[in-house]
């Protein structure tokens, strides 16, 4: 999915109540405040025992069925907290990663909770939701439980060069749906950028107003089509992951770029090292965006 298209589905995978709740309620906020559909997924793994090959077809029903309960359940908590919102359920005998990246489509976004004790949220952050966002061709949304209110607060999002434009068209798409500015934050280190901007500047200070100067383009490129919202741009020195985890502390969200180039195979990618801290230590939600 280009991350500047319309989003015209919201997927959210549901494990156990009420751990998934808050990614629950992020999601339909979310598809109500963008009139669209929100899809409600769980899924079983066939590569347990509850649903191999060697458990009874009626112990299997059992397993579905209960699944359906769990989804009954979560829709009618999604309606009754955001009356009129048009919801579909799916129950589905797959690995639960898989299952969400069968279900996100090219207008879609994934919302995922961060922990739980099976299913999509498993082993803490580690499993399904990492694996999640390092796969999907659409932006996807962790949810830790519960964020905080986010009303007043800013969208933040990391940019490291141009190649982010889309990371920062989807950070004013999340904006304008939520009547919120963007703060976009990038941060730089003078010994790790040594080699690359050094022969081209003579002063820190130069080195500075370099980097602002990228921040500022790719700002300008990405801005098409959101001309009213409110920007704030911050330059810091220091490293990336923790520049956003603490800015984090004071945004409704938290939108990063996670690049597909070179990463090949089957569900054991992982997302580069700036998404993976944020993922784990982020205040407020984190949206993922994958970059080509």
């Amino acid at each position: 999915m280009d991350s500047s298209a319309q989003v015209r589905e919201v997927v959210v995978g549901v494990d156990a109540l009420p751990e998934c709740g808050a990614a629950v309620e992020w999601a339909a906020a979310e598809a109500e405040r963008r009139g669209c559909p929100l899809r409600l997924v769980h899924a079983v793994s066939t590569g347990t025992g509850t649903l191999s090959k060697r458990a009874s077809a009626g112990a299997t029903e059992l397993i579905l069925q209960a699944g359906r309960d769990l989804l009954a359940v979560a829709v009618a908590q999604a309606v009754a907290a955001h009356p009129g919102l048009e919801t579909a359920d799916t129950v589905v005998a797959a690995d639960p990663a898989a299952a969400l990246l069968d279900a996100a489509g090219p207008h879609t976004l994934v919302v995922v909770g961060s922990r739980g004790r099976g299913g999509f949220a498993a082993l803490l952050l580690g499993s399904v939701s990492l694996r999640v966002a390092a796969h999907a061709r659409c932006p996807v949304v962790v949810v830790h439980a519960p964020p905080a209110p986010a009303q007043g607060l800013s969208v933040l999002v990391g940019v490291g060069g141009e190649e982010d434009i889309p990371v920062v068209r989807f950070a004013f798409d999340l904006a304008a749906h939520r009547a919120a500015p963007v703060r976009a934050l990038h941060a730089w280190s003078a010994v790790s950028d040594a080699g690359q901007l050094v022969p081209l500047v003579d002063s820190l200070d130069e080195e500075e107003r370099e980097h602002a100067r990228l921040l500022s383009r790719t700002m300008e490129a990405a801005r098409s089509g959101f001309p009213q919202s409110q920007v704030v741009t911050d330059v810091v020195s220091g490293t990336p992951a923790a520049a956003l985890v603490e800015a984090s502390a004071h945004a409704a969200l938290l939108v990063v770029g996670a690049s597909r180039r070179g990463r090949a195979g089957h569900l054991g990618l992982h997302p580069g090292r700036v998404v993976h801290a944020v993922l784990h230590h982020a205040h407020c939600p984190v949206a993922v965006v994958p970059v080509p």
